[in-house]
């Protein structure tokens, strides 16, 4: 049942890889234009007085402001401190000091939560924010081709510094989490190994919420893509990954699902030229999986050490 597990957070994160908007244009599919409408905003964070710069820290009062036409988004953000196992992750480089990944709390609506990052000199923002049933996309306008706009929002005046658009998805609980659904908790498939993990990772939280310590791979295609066509950084292909898992834990610990899930992060490695990597099999997804499989395997440090993990997971170009 391991894999079952395994397979589908491979198949979560990949799709979120494939839109996210830190890592290509924000699209949209024939049949879901206009489905939903999309607002053009200009989000306020509203930082602590004695705050210069826009960073958070957990002990911090800040607020993030989302005004659609409709609506008003009151949303108190904190560090997520729980994406990454600081004393353990290993890296392709140095980390960025400051984390620009959020999860908050929505103020002005019921049951709200969000998973925001505001990462990059120009702090553009990307999250989800879910509330009961309803869960809103954001994303920075740059990343929305004008010929996705509707006719009445491509005037200039919509798009000016700052701009970013929000849009409410249609039924995004019954499609992503079914809570009628049994999924497989990893302390009943991993039995001793997952028991010791939680030990050592305890928190006021540990009974509720199962543990999933992960390593994340980025494959060479990926890499290339963001490395030559988007033109980012080592640092800005960490953060990239890390809102996508930003997002994930959020999904993970929708109020609906019966089994609460924290991803943390204990190894990010992208696999630039010249490292050893999995064999592509030629472009067979399954057979490329296989490959991963056995690869990551071959690299996961022994059960007792402090830096092994629970499930691996590759982003493909």
């Amino acid at each position: 049942m391991e894999w079952m597990v395994a397979a589908f957070l491979f198949w979560v994160l990949q799709q979120l890889a494939k839109s996210h908007p830190l890592s290509k244009p924000f699209t949209l599919k024939p049949s879901e234009k206009w489905k939903s409408p999309i607002d053009i905003i200009y989000p306020k964070l509203h930082l602590p007085l004695h705050r210069r710069k826009r960073s958070i820290r957990s002990d911090d009062n800040s607020l993030l402001v989302l005004r659609t036409t409709n609506d008003t988004f009151y949303i108190k953000l904190k560090p997520n401190e729980d994406l990454v196992e600081p004393n353990r992750l290993k890296i392709s480089s140095n980390p960025s000091q400051n984390s620009c990944h959020y999860h908050g709390t929505v103020l002005s609506h019921k049951q709200g939560t969000a998973a925001i990052s505001i990462c990059g000199p120009q702090n553009k923002m990307s999250g989800v924010i879910v509330s009961g049933k309803n869960a809103y996309v954001l994303r920075p306008m740059d990343h929305l081709s004008l010929e996705h706009l509707p006719d009445n929002l491509r005037n200039s005046s919509y798009l000016g510094k700052g701009a970013h658009i929000i849009m409410k998805m249609d039924n995004p609980m019954d499609q992503y989490c079914g809570g009628e659904h049994k999924i497989v908790s990893p302390h009943e498939s991993t039995g001793e190994t997952f028991g010791k993990k939680r030990i050592r990772r305890s928190s006021s939280d540990s009974e509720l919420r199962k543990v999933i310590e992960t390593a994340i791979y980025v494959d060479y295609p990926l890499y290339h893509k963001l490395s030559v066509k988007k033109k980012q950084s080592v640092a800005e292909m960490q953060d990239t990954i890390l809102a996508i898992l930003n997002e994930v834990q959020l999904i993970y610990n929708y109020q609906s699902l019966k089994t609460k899930f924290k991803i943390v992060v204990i190894k990010l490695e992208i696999i630039s030229e010249g490292k050893e990597g999995p064999d592509a099999a030629d472009g067979d997804i399954d057979l490329y999986l296989d490959n991963f499989c056995s690869w990551q395997s071959s690299k996961n440090p022994p059960i007792n050490s402090e830096l092994h993990w629970d499930h691996a997971l590759m982003l493909s170009g």
